[in-house]
């Protein structure tokens, strides 16, 4: 990283987009200048962000707001829902160069296509983990609802840069000093996993019966629950991913139980009507067990009531 001020761009004006913006300006703007990125083809964003912080401070964050840069970029951290990825990485081809970090933030697995592959090719990507609560009030206001933990890891990186620790080291402690914590994870690949898992039980079952998140511990979704974590398990076995049953149904109610008053993303999508991410998450798992001749009936079913819902 130069010493003098890096170039951050956001793309994505959601809870977790605006999130990481009201950070970097409010902690790092020492180092870091960031800013909004307006697409086109997307809708306008606000000239200014009211940010209620954790401790329930509320900011008036000016949007710094470019559509297209006059200077290179150094990060552009993407935080869009799964299936808006793809459009994201075509609108910001104009605006990235090889020395450009991509770090891309979404529920789910399976979102980048063929083309977003060929788009990226010469850059390193990063994925990024994060157990951060927020909430999107309206437009131009958010409120931070719950603290947690970034994991940051290489999707690929064809330049090699990132296997150097003192690159991984450079960034992880750029990101903690924006929005902590910040750590850096060799295998983020099984963080993604564990996560589609725990998206996979507690996503749909609050979409579909209309609870919060706390209910999903209720014994009558018990069975779903284990029949959901048992077809996780044996298409993960297949990709070389290690999950096991028992620590993955503690962990899901550990979850449901530590967000029991938390109402879920999908279900959000749901209530307002909006695309969900079901095709990455339960929809992942079912499309893989159709690839791999395994039988997903439950996470199939899941899928399919979800989709039904918005019909």
């Amino acid at each position: 990283m130069n010493k003098q001020k890096a170039n951050v761009i956001i793309v994505g004006s959601g809870a977790i987009g605006l999130l990481w913006y009201s950070h970097f300006v409010l902690n790092n703007q020492n180092s870091v200048k960031c800013y909004l990125y307006q697409s086109t083809k997307r809708k306008t964003l606000p000239n200014e962000i009211k940010f209620t912080d954790i401790n329930d401070v509320t900011h008036a964050i000016p949007s710094n707001i470019i559509t297209q840069p006059k200077s290179p970029i150094d990060i552009v951290l993407v935080c869009v829902k799964s299936y808006q990825l793809n459009q994201a990485i075509a609108d910001i081809q104009s605006i990235i160069s090889p020395n450009t970090l991509v770090i891309t933030t979404h529920n789910g697995l399976g979102a980048l296509n063929t083309q977003s592959n060929k788009y990226l090719k010469n850059n390193t990507v990063l994925d990024m983990l994060t157990t951060h609560g927020c909430l999107k009030i309206a437009n131009d206001e958010i409120k931070h609802t719950g603290v947690g933990i970034s994991h940051l890891g290489v999707k690929f990186d064809t330049t090699k840069k990132y296997i150097e620790s003192n690159k991984q080291k450079a960034i992880s402690d750029l990101l903690d000093t924006t929005l902590p914590a910040v750590a850096w994870c060799d295998d983020i690949l099984s963080k993604q996993w564990l996560k589609l898992a725990i998206n996979c039980v507690i996503n749909p079952l609050t979409a579909v019966f209309d609870i919060k998140n706390g209910e999903v511990a209720n014994p009558e979704f018990t069975s779903i629950i284990e029949q959901v974590i048992d077809e996780i398990v044996a298409i993960g076995n297949t990709k070389d991913i290690s999950l096991n049953k028992v620590q993955l149904l503690e962990t899901v109610l550990l979850v449901a139980k530590n967000t029991a008053q938390n109402s879920s993303s999908m279900r959000c999508d749901v209530q307002l009507n909006r695309e969900t991410e079901i095709e990455y998450i339960n929809g992942y798992i079912h499309k893989l067990g159709q690839e791999l001749n395994i039988p997903t009936p439950k996470n199939t079913e899941l899928y399919q009531k979800v989709l039904a819902l918005n019909l």
